[in-house]
């Protein structure tokens, strides 16, 4: 979604496509970074909205189980990242980029204690 903004509302992420302002108060549309489901609520303006980190790691492993290993620029790793349910194709995708010996880039979103990979791109 080009031109959305992630964040944290009432202890859930989000991801906002559309944010209106209303008088002293936010009409805020938008979805779960890690189900999809959508979210729409009112919130003060003064409430605090915290963003979830993203960062880019190389592809370094995948096992048959479905987890990843990933590493960053200077080499520390992150293990046992489970390959993602949604969209439906995507945990394939990944699999087959992995397979393809080919190296890869992969976008890892944490939020809240979860740890999602949202994208992948070729190196």
């Amino acid at each position: 979604m080009s031109g959305s903004t992630r964040i944290f509302a009432r202890s859930q992420q989000r991801q906002l496509p559309k944010l209106e302002s209303m008088v002293m108060k936010c009409n805020l549309i938008g979805f779960d970074i890690f189900t999809g489901k959508r979210y729409m609520g009112v919130y003060p303006v003064l409430d605090d909205v915290r963003t979830p980190v993203q960062k880019d790691y190389f592809l370094a492993d995948v096992t048959v189980d479905g987890f990843a290993s990933l590493v960053d620029e200077v080499g520390n790793c992150r293990e046992l990242i489970k390959l993602p349910q949604r969209p439906d194709d995507f945990s394939r995708e990944i699999e087959t980029a992995f397979a393809s010996r080919h190296p890869y880039k992969v976008t890892l979103v944490s939020a809240m204690g979860r740890d999602q990979i949202v994208e992948l791109k070729k190196h």
